[in-house]
């Protein structure tokens, strides 16, 4: 099996990014030309996907981790996006000496609704999916694109872009698209966002239907010291749906 591979970029202090299910480090497009002036920018592809389709360690979070760590720059801010957070988090668990701070877009450490953590979706829905991945995986990402718009003003032209991305690279194999959807699924890491001692960011759309917005009460009990920025009239995307907004706010999460 290869290592995985990342694309660096810019030049300044190391910040890592990490996309989110079916998709590839490319969604990160409309922040690059805002970030690499101050950033030496390491977009990776999740294990499976895009440039590291060749890439699959195995299917458990902690094989995730592992992989990424080695290409993670020691002392670097990372931000994961929607199962990329879920990652992210899993690094820190993993070595956390090399994350300075961390970053979650669209994402909680938890997907799934519980008794106790109620602001979340169903698990049925994941299972949905998953179910639709045996019939026709195509269509079943296409639905999921569709769901991941579903909250911007310009859902439709928003898909698209997504779809785009999707279409211009090499489509997720499917042992990692069938992973991705077990650990949105299954993955409860709440305890890890709880003893986190680095500075943390959460950003959230008001409208994201996969990461209700009122899970910042349940985010705030778990861990007061969270920044939590939530994007007006915006879904499960902020930093495409509103890039320089999402810059400037993470840059002051960052204290520039």
């Amino acid at each position: 099996m290869k290592g995985l591979k990342s694309k660096i970029t810019g030049k300044g202090p190391n910040l890592v990014l990490l996309h989110g299910w079916s998709m590839n480090s490319e969604v990160w497009q409309p922040v690059l030309p805002l970030l690499e002036g101050s950033f030496t920018v390491h977009r990776i592809d999740l294990p499976g996907h895009g440039i590291n389709a060749d890439c699959f360690p195995g299917d458990r979070l902690e094989d995730w981790a592992g992989a990424a760590v080695s290409v993670i720059p020691a002392s670097s801010i990372v931000i994961g996006w929607s199962l990329g957070g879920l990652l992210a988090l899993a690094i820190a668990r993993h070595n956390p000496a090399c994350i300075t701070r961390l970053g979650l877009i669209g994402c909680s450490p938890k997907f799934t609704a519980d008794t106790d953590w109620p602001h979340a979706v169903p698990a049925d829905l994941l299972d949905e999916f998953g179910a639709g991945l045996n019939e026709a995986d195509d269509k079943t990402v296409k639905r999921f694109i569709k769901l991941v718009a579903l909250g911007d003003p310009g859902a439709v032209q928003l898909s698209r872009r997504l779809q785009s991305i999707v279409n211009r690279n090499a489509q997720a194999i499917m042992p990692a698209l069938r992973a991705g959807l077990r650990l949105l699924r299954d993955e409860d890491l709440r305890q890890i966002f709880r003893g986190l001692a680095r500075p943390l960011w959460v950003a959230l759309g008001d409208a994201d239907r996969l990461v209700p917005v009122e899970v910042v009460a349940g985010l705030v009990q778990l861990n007061e010291t969270v920044r939590i920025d939530v994007f007006e009239n915006c879904g499960h995307i902020p930093f495409m749906s509103y890039p320089e907004m999402f810059v400037r706010r993470m840059r002051s999460w960052l204290g520039e």
